[in-house]
């Protein structure tokens, strides 16, 4: 191989080094970001787990909290106009709610994570 080709593959080879070096360092600095919001995360986890297994049952604020969101998410939900039916088109399926009457009398919720898994389209199969 003619030096002056020799050349550019040294170069490009020395390019992919830096390049390579770049991402390690971006992969590291992930790795601790990713550790960093976990670490922040970690107690609303510890707090879901309790709940889910019913060693948690004194909420504080949070259901109200959750009463006014929601409230405030329907209002902005019912002012959204939905554009009219096109010719053909069939009427939304009317929605049955989940009977969770099983629930009643017992600690945290037994079969939470069966149940969404199940429910998750992408991971259900």
């Amino acid at each position: 191989m003619p030096k002056e080709v020799q050349d550019r593959f040294k170069v490009l080879h020395m390019l992919s080094d830096k390049r390579s070096k770049l991402n390690d360092e971006f992969n590291e600095a992930c790795k601790k970001l990713e550790a960093k919001i976990l670490e922040k995360k970690r107690p609303f986890l510890d707090q879901r787990k309790q709940i889910i297994d019913g060693e948690l049952e004194n909420y504080g604020d949070l259901t109200e909290k959750f009463d006014q969101t929601h409230t405030d998410l329907q209002a902005k939900v019912a002012a959204i106009v939905k554009p009219p039916k096109k010719d053909g088109e069939e009427d939304e399926p009317e929605k049955t709610p989940l009977d969770v009457s099983y629930l009643k009398g017992k600690k945290g919720i037994p079969d939470f994570w069966v149940r969404a898994v199940k429910a998750n389209k992408l991971i259900m199969d």
